[in-house]
């Protein structure tokens, strides 16, 4: 039986759309649950504010999304260009008056609805450009727009019978992230949370214009913050992170390896006959194969996996010897060659369904692994050494017949017959 997808088996709604908690989200937590709830903290605060320059967070977000375009972010860029625009707005340098907060939140709601359409990621071209451009003339006409818009919203809020604007308008920002949560369920993919938290921190600017507290020069900076360290996190996802697999990719495996110090034992694994397998099924389906296997290797108790490259996988056992992780590592390969890979159908529904069909029917083919084990040895200049042992105890496994495992220094078994994969 083929393992189940890990991004939707058995998992809450909540926890299919929204990604799990990061540096941006504990960031927001403990800066705005200090501010609320420690007056030390909020008094700290209402004395630093006045010497932080007020055009800082916009400048901050507009540097974000250039930094985002490098990286073909294009959406965070759009949002880190929105919420520049909206802070600005708010809190204009200088005497100038601030834009009514209606029209600014207006502003918010449907550019944020609008940007949730738009790709993750996407090469730089000239329309992702020009909606940037777009948001930016916005901001620099909102002298001559405003005005309309917050007489439309008073309209609308008393032809209606809705009560005060200021009252149900800002949740008109949960509107705008409707979008973005309808894309991130047909994609398969989760939401940040920090683009909740970053619209909520520029919501509350808005509304606090007019407020002598520091709250919006606080929330302003939060703001920026956010999004730069959410793209700080995206940048790093795309440089250390296999998209395929989801697992840390070979430049982390090599700092990984960089940073290994004393007793340490390290595994490269590869998939049997996969080049064949590629071959008569289709890319596709070596697509899953290879997810089918990450997903086996995260269960190594000890281990960190990571992907190596093509169908070659390493683990790294930081805290464990070749004894132990020739344990863990011989369950491994036994868990793997003991369980039938179901061939999914071209259409195949990319979610899981609520009731599975049977299996009866559908091609199931046996996928097997080489492992190749290796240990830190006293006289090693570097752990990778040890790599170089493990790759060499691998190509072993493999003439040995395949469906094996072979630990440095050690004669390999001799073949028990022929290995399917």
């Amino acid at each position: 039986m083929a393992a189940p997808d890990d991004r939707t088996g058995g998992a809450t709604l909540a926890r299919r759309l929204v990604r799990r908690p990061t540096p941006s989200t504990w960031l927001f937590l403990a800066v705005a649950g200090l501010y609320q709830l420690s007056p030390a903290a909020r008094a700290s605060w209402d004395d630093l504010a006045p010497s932080l320059p007020a055009a800082g967070p916009p400048a901050i977000l507009l540097v974000a999304s250039l930094f985002g375009l490098g990286f073909h972010h294009v959406r965070l860029a759009a949002l880190c260009t929105l919420l520049a625009a909206v802070l600005w707005l708010a809190d204009p340098p200088g005497a100038t008056a601030a834009t009514d907060p209606l029209a600014v939140l207006s502003m918010l709601a449907l550019n944020l609805a609008w940007i949730g359409l738009w790709p993750t990621r996407a090469r730089l071209a000239w329309r992702w450009l020009t909606g940037l451009l777009l948001i930016a003339v916005q901001a620099a006409t909102a002298g001559l727009w405003a005005p309309a818009a917050s007489s439309l919203v008073a309209g609308v809020t008393e032809r209606f019978g809705l009560g005060a604007a200021d009252v149900w308008l800002p949740a008109g920002t949960l509107l705008g992230l409707l979008p973005w949560i309808a894309r991130a369920a047909l994609a398969g993919a989760r939401l940040p949370l920090a683009v909740v938290w970053s619209c909520l921190c520029a919501e509350v600017v808005v509304l606090s214009t007019g407020d002598p507290s520091s709250r919006q020069e606080l929330y302003a900076w939060l703001a920026a913050a956010v999004l730069l360290l959410v793209l700080a996190e995206a940048s790093y996802r795309l440089a250390y992170t296999d998209e395929l697999t989801g697992l840390p990719g070979r430049r982390a495996l090599t700092d990984a390896l960089a940073r290994a110090r004393g007793d340490f034992a390290l595994a490269i694994v590869d998939i049997d006959h996969f080049k064949s397998f590629n071959d008569r099924h289709g890319h596709d389906v070596g697509d899953q194969v290879l997810r089918r296997v990450a997903g086996e290797l995260r269960t190594v108790s000890g281990a960190v996996a990571y992907r190596y490259g093509g169908e070659e996988f390493a683990l790294v056992f930081a805290r464990a010897g070749p004894a132990e992780a020739e344990q863990a590592l011989e369950r491994l390969r036994r868990q793997i060659s003991t369980r039938r890979f179901t061939v999914r159908a071209p259409d195949r529904p990319r979610r899981k369904p609520a009731s599975l069909k049977p299996a009866a029917g559908r091609q199931q083919r046996k996928v097997t692994v080489s492992i190749g084990l290796a240990g830190s040895r006293p006289g090693d200049r570097s752990a990778l050494e040890a790599l170089e042992r493990a790759d060499q105890a691998l190509y072993r496994a493999k003439r040995a017949g395949r469906n094996r495992l072979v630990v440095a220094g050690r004669r390999a078994a001799p073949t028990r017959g022929r290995a399917s994969g």
